[in-house]
């Protein structure tokens, strides 16, 4: 079976790829690690 990559916006950080802190400067989002984007695995429709 195949697998196929998409990539999404991370909907933590909603594809910005850091968080804005309330007391001032930015913070890279934990979940996509600053890129903005997820990476997902699906089984492919074959």
């Amino acid at each position: 079976m195949k697998r196929l990559h998409t990539q999404e916006s991370c909907p933590y950080c909603k594809g910005a790829g850091y968080f804005q802190l309330i007391v001032g400067g930015t913070e890279d989002c934990p979940a996509c690690e600053g890129q903005g984007r997820t990476d997902h695995e699906s089984p492919s429709q074959a």
